[in-house]
């Protein structure tokens, strides 16, 4: 017997549709969902259930169940709540907490479970989420470090074991509760950086380097030589063009040189880096000016050197 539960789209909100799976293959399911008006499937669950005296929606008390046990309540503290799904980005950690309410005649243990499993809506199948390994998925809080989790719909699957002896062995089990999650993983923005901050002022003459090899991918995915990188230049006080020789702005690299010759004595040039990569969003433009100062003029200074000095006779002799 299996629970389905769907995280569905009506057209305002996400809402949630349970049903029993009596044979029924998840396609048809999905399809009388939709046949509800439901637009849009996001994300659904299969929950396997054995053995069970009295059901829930997401709870299960087997036959013989003697704890004197009232009907369980687990929420997954982070996720949102009534079944809808939540954007997340790939770059930050993800932080789940379980909260258990249970009220039993007896002591009991609690052993938990967590299952984070991907939705691939092409072809309707789900695959497990691959974990670092000192990620431990049996403790009644769950952390994922940033730069961890694929894009795409993650489903979490929060299962409460209520067991009669040690949480370890749980060879009693008395009644199991399951909370669910979903979440959108989603990529960032990525981020153009240039060396040397906003504004920089450069002798006339000088070669100048412009450096954007710190932009990044904020998810770890794209490296900076695989970005795409747009160099663009403007006069700071016209908005005009910058006059540069052709090609001077058409390499794609991270780092720009720019001949000091090409450069005016007295002008502010606006340089400007934005970088992309393909199915990702493009960073904002990012700025630097720069001023072209006066070269460098050597400097002259005239002193004027006198010495008195008293010979032998009491004459005063002087240099200059």
């Amino acid at each position: 017997m299996k629970w389905y539960v769907g995280f569905l789209y009506d057209g305002v909100g996400y809402v949630n549709q349970t049903s029993w799976g009596n044979g029924d293959s998840l396609k048809d399911v999905v399809s009388s969902w939709l046949q509800d008006g439901l637009k849009v499937a996001v994300v659904w669950i299969v929950l396997t259930r054995t053995d069970c005296a009295v059901q829930g929606v997401l709870w299960c008390l087997p036959a013989g169940y003697d704890a004197g046990c009232s009907s369980p309540s687990l929420v997954i503290v982070g996720a949102a709540p009534q079944f809808q799904c939540t954007d997340m980005y790939r770059r930050d950690r993800l932080h789940l907490s379980s909260r258990l309410t249970l009220n039993c005649s007896q002591n009991v243990q609690v052993r938990y479970a967590w299952v984070l499993e991907y939705l691939v809506l092409a072809d309707d199948s789900m695959y497990v989420a691959t974990l670092p390994s000192d990620v431990p998925l049996d403790l009644y809080d769950l952390v994922v470090p940033a730069t961890v989790l694929d894009y795409g719909i993650l489903g979490i699957q929060l299962n409460a074991s209520i067991c009669g002896d040690s949480a370890d062995q749980c060879n009693n089990i008395i009644g199991s509760i399951d909370a669910l999650g979903c979440f959108m993983v989603v990529p960032s923005a990525l981020v153009a950086q240039l060396a040397g901050g906003s504004s920089r002022s450069v002798p006339s003459g000088s070669d100048v380097v412009l450096d954007a090899s710190q932009s990044h991918d904020p998810d770890a995915n794209v490296t900076g030589q695989e970005l795409t990188y747009d160099w663009g230049c403007d006069l700071a006080q016209t908005g005009s063009d910058c006059s540069l020789p052709a090609g001077t702005l058409d390499l794609q690299t991270s780092v720009l040189e720019v001949s000091g010759a090409d450069l005016q004595q007295g002008q502010v040039y606006r340089f400007s880096v934005l970088v992309s990569y393909p199915g990702r969003t493009s960073s904002e433009r990012v700025n630097q000016t720069l001023a072209i100062l006066q070269p460098d003029v050597p400097t002259v200074q005239i002193r004027y050197l006198f010495t008195l000095s008293v010979n032998s006779h009491g004459e005063e002799a002087h240099d200059t």
